[in-house]
């Protein structure tokens, strides 16, 4: 019987944990790609305007052609109602989501002892749980603090977070040590022999 069980879990523990772990992780990216992208869009519309004023005063248009050219948005807000747009306020709540769907898949992974995948970790901001994207929401630059930066296997990679300013840095070029487990037994015995003999 319990040999039947053995068999029966030879697959991945806990998988529901593991897939809903991923799922937060990927909408997480998803939405930190929409506001990334509705801000970019937001600056180009703003600079288009401008070129397009800019060159209506140029070549002599009257300012009410030039207002025609522009396309105009009805306003989405009734009257009455203080606060932001609906654009605005889309805005807003898709910069808190993401900070919040990382907080969760945090707790999830701590709750269920599942151990992040490193290049997971890595993109999460330990602080303030913002995703780390290099050139939008975090910097990225390589540190040697070695004597005239001589040493090559002294390299650090240091990503820092625009929100928090948490820096988190992962050396480039040493080799990784083995766990403990995984260390061969030959040196802690050799040790034991030697304080045997003295």
């Amino acid at each position: 019987m319990t040999s039947e069980k053995a068999r029966a879990h030879k697959g991945l523990l806990q998988k529901h944990l593991h897939s809903r772990i991923s799922y937060l992780y990927q909408a997480a990216i998803y939405l930190s790609g929409t506001t990334a992208k509705a801000q970019t869009c937001e600056s180009n519309s703003d600079k288009e305007k401008q070129l397009v004023n800019n060159h209506g005063e140029a070549a002599g248009m009257s300012e009410a052609a030039s207002e025609q050219s522009l396309p105009i948005a009805p306003s989405t807000q009734e009257e009455g109602t203080p606060g932001l747009g609906e654009h605005s306020m889309l805005q807003a709540q898709s910069g808190a989501l993401p900070r919040q769907l990382l907080s969760h898949l945090r707790a999830v992974s701590l709750k269920g002892q599942i151990r992040l995948s490193p290049n997971m970790k890595h993109s999460i901001c330990k602080r303030c749980d913002l995703l780390l994207v290099p050139g939008n929401s975090a910097t990225t630059y390589m540190e040697n603090k070695s004597r005239g930066g001589k040493k090559p296997w002294a390299d650090v990679l240091v990503i820092t977070c625009n929100a928090c300013g948490t820096a988190k840095r992962y050396p480039v070029g040493a080799k990784r040590q083995l766990r403990k487990e995984k260390r061969p037994i030959q040196a802690e015995a050799g040790t034991v022999h030697t304080s045997a003999a003295a």
